[in-house]
């Protein structure tokens, strides 16, 4: 194999492999943190690249659950950040708000 081919080669696999391990560290980002973005555009491709409505309405789900856990994180943690979710307001009282069981 001549040398550009392999080269142009091991750049690739090494784009490849960065970008698994890049979108793997933003797995367990929270809204605020450098890779939180990049972890809803990957859900987002996941989304357009699912077809299936039954399957397509449960990932949305599981992204729904996901963006509460993030919510609890972020209060266990005392961090203020601007996020956006989707729940049930269960209560709202003296400026508290409970939405699906987080207030």
């Amino acid at each position: 194999m001549k040398l550009l081919p392999r080269l142009a080669l091991y750049g690739l696999m090494t784009v490849l492999i960065a970008g698994f391990f890049t979108v793997s560290a933003s797995a367990s980002s929270l809204p605020g943190d450098s890779l939180y973005g990049l972890k809803l555009s990957w859900e987002q491709a996941q989304l357009a690249l699912t077809f299936d409505d039954d399957s397509r309405q449960e990932l949305e789900m599981e992204f729904e659950d996901e963006r509460l856990e993030e919510v609890e994180s972020l209060l266990g943690e005392g961090r203020e950040e601007d996020v956006e979710f989707h729940g049930l307001i269960e209560s709202k009282s003296d400026g508290t708000w409970v939405i699906s069981g987080i207030g």
